[in-house]
Order: structure tokens, then sequence, then C-alpha cells
């Protein structure tokens, strides 16, 4: 496990998690509700600092794991992290500064970085097409926001390019739509539904599952973001709300997916599964914000908030509670271990974060609403005490699981004399 899961990647995009909060608060009291530098360092902070550094860490253990291959390229993957934290810290601060030069240098970077990163991950897929059947359609599954993500990045360097003059400016009046749609769209969501989709069993492990309402999810959401990419590329208004009308349907089929899977679900570490309940909540009501909302319209920011706080921060979050702590769980007792994570969590601990960061998704989405900076701030400050309490619950579970390899051991000694 320690080969295929890099330590600092994981903490990078937790550190991401918890400076996003003070952010934020900077935000609420910068008076700016539109976009803004500072807004865009806070969402590139969420989406790549946080969520995909993440995310590319943990693929260099599932994606192989998912599909049973071998990646060969896998170490190569593993050195090019590093440049793409850099590359994301450079791009952040950027635009938290309004330098408009680091904002080129991290973006171009950024995008090398993560092209590269995905160059490689074809090796694996393609070997997991070739073994055909249903390690195939995971394949193909995967390759699907992978692609999103390339596009995402290479129209981020442009972006960047058109931001600093070397491109033409008219760049910069329908591209960053259709670079929002397919980043937190195409790539975000998209993954997470192909992670949902093998790791319901070790969160839930429900009695019963109605499978059909997974793939019309994930179909009608690329199909509604493709269509609504292309009616931004056109500059078509009517074509955008088609599509975003096509994946507010899917995003209905993923809420009810996950709400029947809790509803059955057998495994007693609950808060997770609150969380990915709130997370299907959260994918719905952004769905309704952005079909509703025009763009650059505060519906609209409420939409692109929910989503990245509440749609894909609940599921993260949750996630890291049960998946995370038994990626803990293995480095310290061993790929033998079974322990389940309630059993080295707090669950005091547990419910406050469930309970600060559902407040925190809440109030937020309330205060870019009613562009509210008193509720910005509340929100900033409930979201930092989730985080507060993440990192106090993992130091939690790594002691127990030291304590019980020390007891483990202890046990050994004794048989053995």
């Amino acid at each position: 496990m320690r080969a295929w899961i890099p330590p600092l990647p994981l903490v990078f995009g937790i550190m991401c998690f918890g400076l996003s909060w003070p952010l934020l608060f900077a935000i609420a009291r910068s008076g700016t509700f539109g976009v803004s530098f500072l807004v865009l360092s806070w969402l590139h902070l969420i989406a790549l600092g946080w969520i995909t550094s993440i995310a590319f860490a943990i693929l260099l253990h599932a994606l192989p794991a998912f599909l049973d291959v071998r990646w060969k390229t896998a170490t190569v993957c593993r050195a090019l992290l590093p440049l793409f934290l850099l590359a994301v810290f450079v791009l952040v601060a950027g635009f938290a500064s309004a330098d408009l030069r680091l904002v080129q240098y991290g973006a171009v970077a950024t995008a090398c970085t993560v092209l590269a990163y995905l160059s490689l991950t074809f090796e694996p897929l393609a070997r997991g097409i070739r073994k055909g059947g249903a390690t195939a359609l995971v394949a193909r599954a995967f390759a699907v926001p992978f692609l999103c993500l390339t596009a995402t990045a290479m129209l981020g360097g442009i972006l960047a390019n058109a931001l600093t003059g070397r491109l033409p400016p008219h760049l910069l009046l329908r591209l960053p739509a259709v670079h929002a749609l397919l980043g937190i769209g195409g790539w975000l969501t998209l993954l997470l539904l192909g992670v949902w989709a093998r790791t319901l069993v070790p969160i839930a492990d429900p009695r019963r599952r109605f499978k059909p309402l997974h793939v019309a999810s994930a179909t009608l959401l690329l199909t509604g973001i493709l269509c609504a990419v292309v009616g931004a590329a056109v500059a078509s208004a009517a074509i955008v709300r088609v599509g975003l009308g096509i994946v507010l349907v899917g995003l209905l089929f993923f809420a009810i997916d996950v709400v029947y899977v809790v509803a059955h679900a057998t495994v007693r570490h609950r808060p997770p599964q609150v969380l990915m309940a709130t997370s299907a909540v959260c994918a719905v009501a952004a769905g309704v914000f952005a079909l509703v909302g025009g763009w650059f319209s505060p519906a609209y920011s409420v939409a692109v908030y929910i989503a990245l706080t509440g749609l894909l921060g609940c599921a993260v979050i949750a996630h890291i509670h049960h998946i995370g702590v038994r990626v803990l769980l293995t480095l310290v007792l061993g790929d033998d271990d079974d322990t389940r994570p309630d059993c080295v969590l707090d669950g005091r601990l547990s419910w406050i974060t469930v309970g600060a960061y559902q407040a925190a998704v809440l109030v937020g989405a309330a205060g870019v609403a009613r562009a509210n900076a008193a509720l910005l701030e509340a929100a900033s400050v409930t979201g930092f005490a989730a985080f507060v309490c993440i990192v106090a619950n993992a130091v939690v579970a790594y002691r127990s699981a030291k304590t019980r390899r020390r007891i483990s051991r202890s046990a050994k000694d004794v048989c053995l004399n």
C-alpha cells in the first residue's frame, strides 16, 4: 500500500481543504460576490488543491485495483505528483495575489503535469479494455472523466494566456463556461460516480441495489454535460438549458441511487453514509440552481458553491472517514488487518464533523445567494471547525491503530514465551 498511495498529495489536499475556509472568510470580508481573483483562487484551491490532488494519489492504487491490471508507469506518475502540487500552489497563489504572471506560469505548469499524468493512465486503461467484459466497461467509464480533465487542463492553459494578453482576449467570453462545465461536471462529478460504484460496498454494503439507476445517471450526466458544453461554446442559452435539464435528471437518478443504497445499508458506521446522502441532496440542489440561473447570475454561483462543497465535498469527507481510515489502518497494522474504521475513530468527532460541515454548506449557499458577508463568515467558521475535527479524528485513529499494534505484538510475545 505504501508504494501505491503517496502521503504527500493526501496531506496537501487536506491542508488545501483547511485553507479554503480562511480564504472564504477573506472573500466575505472583501465584499466581492461575483467573479474575482480571490474567488478564482478559492475555486481552484477546492477543485485542484483539495479534490484533484487526493484523487490523483488514490488513483495510483485504485485504478489498477479496480481493473485488476498492473500499472507499469505508476512510478512515473508518482514522481509527477510533487510537480503537480507545486504548480497548483503557484496557480492559487497567483489568483490570490492577482499576479497575472504567476497565474500564467501556474496554469501552464498545472496543465502540463495533468496532461503528463493522464497520458500515463492510458496504459492501464488499455489493459483493462483488452480484458473485455465488466473490466472493459469500468476502464471506459474511467476514460470519460480523464478525457474531460484533459480538455479542462488544456482550456485552463489557454484561458491563462488569454488573461495575460498572450492570446486573443475574446477567448475569455465563452471558454470559461466550457472550462467550468468540463471541470466540475465532466471530471469531478463523473469521477465521483465511478468511484462510488466501487466503494459503496465497503461504505454501506447494501442488501439490495438497483444498478440500472447508476447506469442511467452516468449516461444522462455525460449526455447533458456534453450538450451544455456545446451550448456554451456556441453561445446558445437554449442548448445550455437543455443540457443542464438532462444533467438535473441524471443527478436525480444519482440521488435516488444513493438514498436507496444508504437505506439498505448493513454497515454500522453511519457518518459516511449520512455524508453520502447529503452529497446526493446537494447534487439535486446544485442542478436546480444551475438550471434556473443564467451564467454569472447569483443562482449559478450558488450552484457552483453547492457542487464543490456539497456534492463533491461531502462525498470526499465520507470517503476519508471510511476508505481513508482503512488506508491508515493498513499502513499501521498491515495488509491483513480487518479493523473497522468506527473502532478507531471517535464517534463524537465524526458526528460533529457531519453537523459542522453540513452547516457550512447550507449557510454558505445562503450567503452566496443573498450576497451576505455575515453568512459567508459563519460558513467559513463552521467549515474550518469541520476541518479541525477531521484532523483530530485522524490523530485519534492513528493512535488507536498504534495501540492495537502494540497490544498485538505483546500478545505474540506472550505466546512465544
